[in-house]
């Protein structure tokens, strides 16, 4: 998940796709001997510096394309990379792990940390960010911030689809479906209750904008894909998202 604050939003961040997470993989070593985290050439090779960042990339990713268009900064911290402090996640800060999903079973898979565990950190920034700004400004940051989740392909490539899985057996396609749906409106719903009013879902995005290239948000497909749903305002580079939360 990340976190970013957009004038008066802050966005935090909850990916845990490959393509979607930054350092939180370097900082965490996993138990696999081949390396499950890009710190390793040629990952990073057109970032400033040149050097590997934990980013499944050559260079930046979709979260930090998503900060630099809001206005904030042109990368996102990961909470757990030691040369940052709150002063750098005040306005945006990276919880996600790649490899791991909505399923803790596969998030054992790499070894990785777990989605239970992104929102221990989470709590843990809060407590660092209201002593860092005050009760009322941090709990204003954090009401009004945009929060990014991109999660469950892991679950399914990692996990349901590989031979050694033990939830292949138990489940088939269509209730895994449901067994991670019912996960994921349980953790949505403690972000919420934990001051989180603002939340993009990906898919949305692609789904309820048009196809001919002008980036319109459809209220209709909003609407109808999540009820009570709105546009949100277009991005300094002319996107609009649909917003997932009434």
């Amino acid at each position: 998940m990340y976190v970013f604050e957009i004038p008066r939003i802050s966005v935090s961040l909850f990916p845990t796709s490959s393509h979607c997470s930054t350092k939180e993989r370097v900082v965490i070593k996993t138990v696999i001997p081949i390396s499950p985290y890009g710190n390793f050439e040629p990952y990073g090779r057109d970032f400033e510096g040149g050097l590997p960042t934990g980013r499944f990339s050559n260079g930046r990713i979709p979260p930090d394309f998503i900060s630099e268009a809001f206005g904030i900064k042109p990368t996102v911290p990961a909470y757990l990379d030691p040369i940052y402090n709150i002063t750098d996640f005040a306005s945006g800060v990276c919880f996600a792990s790649a490899g791991t999903g909505y399923d803790n079973a596969t998030s054992d898979v790499l070894s990785v940390i777990p989605l239970w565990e992104e929102l221990k950190y989470y709590k843990d920034y809060q407590k660092k960010l209201r002593a860092y700004f005050g009760e009322e400004k941090a709990n204003d940051i954090l009401s009004e911030a945009l929060y990014l989740m991109s999660l469950g392909t892991n679950d399914f490539l990692e996990n349901y689809y590989t031979f050694f899985s033990d939830r292949s057996p138990e489940f088939t396609v269509e209730e895994y479906q449901r067994f991670l749906a019912g996960i994921a409106g349980k953790f949505i719903t403690e972000l919420y209750n934990e001051q989180v009013k603002e939340a993009i879902d990906p898919f949305c995005y692609r789904e309820c904008s048009d196809n001919y290239g002008t980036y319109e948000c459809n209220i209709d497909c909003c609407n109808k894909r999540h009820p009570g749903g709105r546009c949100l305002p277009k991005t300094g580079l002319g996107v609009q998202h649909c917003c997932c939360d009434p």
